[in-house]
């Protein structure tokens, strides 16, 4: 009798863990979505867009991994690129692009953005060092 007792205590103990990390995991997912949206609502803001491109896609209506441009993670639904080759975008990066913390791709080749590249991006240890050529028109930072 100790023992069936003991098992089922057991067997409540673990359904109870398992459920409490997906809801941790849930949360930290839905943080992380709505950090990722900030970061590319704050780049958006910061832009000048002749043509139009991110005016007419990038809207909250719809989830930001369906916006042009924008690859997510299937599973977390995180944005994992930021590609927006030969589009004319004009002003400055921001900041914010460092809290994408599962970019892994950044190519703005042949915008005419200008300024330095945010020192926020260094701490993107997935984004690699590649992406510097791609943004040649920007002034490079020096990671200390």
């Amino acid at each position: 009798m100790a023992t069936a007792s003991y098992s089922a205590m057991l067997l409540f103990l673990v359904f109870s863990l398992s459920a409490l990390g997906a809801a941790s995991a849930a949360s930290t997912s839905i943080h992380g979505r709505d950090t990722d949206l900030a970061a590319l609502l704050a780049f958006k803001g910061r832009l000048s867009d002749p043509l139009g491109v991110l005016a007419g896609n990038w809207t909250t209506n719809v989830s930001f991994c369906s916006w042009s441009g924008v690859l997510c993670s299937r599973r977390l639904q995180r944005v994992m690129a930021l590609s927006m080759p030969d589009v004319p975008l004009q002003g400055e990066l921001t900041p914010h692009l460092g809290n994408l913390s599962f970019l892994s791709v950044l190519d703005l080749s042949n915008t005419n953005l200008t300024g330095s590249i945010p020192t926020d991006l260094g701490r993107l240890l997935g984004l690699g060092v590649s992406f510097l050529v791609e943004m040649a028109c920007l002034e490079p930072f020096l990671v200390a």
